[in-house]
């Protein structure tokens, strides 16, 4: 049975806008012509535990296959069939020798995550009821969560227990407001988050 090697570079964060994506392992990974996904990211669990103890505390966030992304080279696809064979899909997408993943947690009740600042999560919500058709991220600091408009920037809705976390909050939009807008255009159509965009 064959044996093949790649390097593997593991990432978290949201795929759409890669200054924005954090490195949380890079190594090699020996596997044979049997080896799925699944066996991929079982090579990563202890991984993913770490950043969820770090960065995910309080979200209760379980790891899906729907929150893997794989690079091809031009754009990330979703990887979501965890028993597909890794070099069938090599083979597929025509990847080189390196394996870019990217995993973006899900959390609160189905959104998408999309970063973090100061303890404040900014994530796109999957069920919306108010504001369906306006571009906008909410933004949750402990107990406390609000509404952020992207165009224009301003808060739709909700409250924080301080100004200055508002502020910060506000802040990150305005650094990130084009990658966001493209992360509404690309993720969700206003009622859903779409996480099937390039199914393989």
């Amino acid at each position: 049975m064959s044996t093949y090697c790649r390097k593997v570079v593991f990432q978290v964060g949201p795929y759409y806008s890669p200054s924005n994506l954090k490195l949380i392992a890079e190594r090699l990974f020996s596997y044979e012509e049997n080896y799925t996904i699944y066996d991929l990211i079982n090579f990563f669990l202890s991984d993913i535990d770490t950043y969820k103890e770090q960065h995910l505390v309080g979200l209760h966030y379980d790891f899906n296959i729907e929150d893997l992304y794989i690079f091809d080279g031009t754009r990330y696809r979703n990887l979501w069939d965890a028993c597909a064979k890794i070099e069938t899909l090599f083979n597929y997408l025509h990847l080189g020798d390196t394996i870019i993943l990217a995993l973006q947690p899900e959390s609160h009740g189905g959104g998408a995550s999309v970063g973090t600042l100061d303890g404040i999560t900014f994530y796109f919500n999957s069920n919306e009821s108010n504001h369906l058709y306006t571009p906008h991220v909410h933004a949750c600091y402990g107990e406390y969560e609000i509404s952020i408009g992207l165009k224009p920037i301003l808060i739709l809705a909700g409250r924080f227990p301080s100004r200055s976390k508002k502020q910060k909050a506000l802040k990150y939009i305005h650094k990130h407001q084009l990658e966001l807008l493209q992360g509404w255009r690309d993720m969700t159509n206003g009622i859903s988050v779409n996480r099937e965009l390039w199914p393989i």
